[in-house]
């Protein structure tokens, strides 16, 4: 995918705007079975919020969804007005005149990349950039793969291409991320790795952890922390090398795929077809689990939420410093369930 085809998948996003709302007795909700309606103020425009959209705003307010289809839409109205007047001020994310999402006013709650800005800096820094998936998440924020010219082997005929993937907001609600990527050939899956991972976090001063200060200071480090991950593709590559070698006792790779399969939060169609993919495939070692819920992430999943829980599994799995949390063969005494990180448990 080229740079244009990426802003033509962005141009929902590029729309939204945002409209300040300060605290103020008459601003009003209104709830109806057919719609909600917002007047954001005494004398202002009545605004629809998007039907697709509502259950934000019962997200926005705390109110559980499950709640407001027991409650007539009067009484859920009178509750969404109450608890909107305990904010002393939030925005609106607006789209060709309908309200899509809410936030709260904070001064500066991130950094805001316009998209064409970020492709060039990415076209700088990457030779030749191919980007493999655009993925819009919650509050509009995006998460980009890209894969560059090179590439490395992993074992004979298994080959992956050095990459990418960098998140970023491009109306400030969150602060930019950039990380390790490559894409496998092989199967076409996209992996990530924390072998680097960048997060631009906001100082007072506005600037922020990396390099320079203020809305160019995001710009200097988005540019080395895009270069660092890119050339990091190396020592992903011989941690994959070293997972080859990590073979599972046969009569502990069911126990392990299992506890993949829960800490990444796989839901029952695509927890399935990776149980089926496990048998015709004859997993053998860590590589070949890696492999299983890396192409879950890649080809059976498209809700930004659920790609982003499944992608942090597969990272805590085959980082050196994590990994033995799942792995059977690293932990001490043989036969033992696969741990979970700190604060897990199966019921989560």
């Amino acid at each position: 995918m080229k740079s244009n085809e990426v802003l033509e998948q962005l141009a929902p996003v590029t729309s939204v705007t945002t409209k300040r709302v300060d605290r103020d007795p008459s601003t009003k909700f209104v709830v109806t079975p057919d719609m909600v309606t917002m007047r954001p103020g005494r004398g202002k425009r009545l605004l629809e919020v998007e039907k697709d959209n509502v259950n934000d705003l019962f997200r926005f307010l705390h109110i559980p969804p499950d709640m407001t289809g027991k409650i007539q839409p009067d009484t859920c109205g009178m509750v969404a007005n109450d608890l909107l007047q305990k904010h002393d001020a939030f925005e609106l994310l607006m789209r060709e005149g309908k309200i899509i999402g809410f936030r709260a006013a904070t001064e500066h709650a991130g950094h805001s990349m316009a998209p064409t800005r970020v492709l060039e800096a990415i076209e700088k820094v990457v030779d030749k950039p191919d980007y493999n998936r655009v993925i819009i998440g919650d509050s509009q924020s995006v998460s980009l793969e890209i894969v560059g010219i090179d590439k490395a082997t992993v074992t004979k005929g298994d080959v992956v291409r050095a990459g990418a993937m960098v998140r970023f907001s491009p109306l400030g609600i969150t602060n930019p991320s950039v990380q390790s990527f490559v894409l496998r050939l092989a199967c076409t899956n996209g992996m990530t790795s924390n072998t680097v991972l960048r997060e631009y976090s906001y100082s007072g001063n506005g600037g922020g952890r990396g390099d320079g200060n203020g809305r160019e200071g995001v710009w200097s480090w988005f540019r080395k922390g895009l270069r660092d991950a890119y050339q990091s593709y190396g020592k992903v590559v011989e941690r994959y090398q070293e997972m080859v070698q990590e073979e599972i006792p046969e009569n502990q790779r069911a126990m392990m795929l299992e506890a993949m399969i829960r800490e990444a939060g796989l839901k029952d169609n695509v927890r399935d077809t990776v149980r089926a993919m496990a048998i015709e495939n004859h997993v053998r070692n860590a590589y070949d689990i890696l492999n299983l819920m890396t192409y879950a992430t890649s080809h059976l999943m498209t809700d930004a939420k659920h790609i982003t829980r499944a992608r942090r599994a597969t990272e805590v799995f085959q980082s050196q410093d994590t990994h033995a949390l799942f792995c059977p063969v690293c932990r001490a005494g043989r036969g033992a369930t696969p741990a979970l990180p700190a604060g897990r448990t199966e019921a989560n």
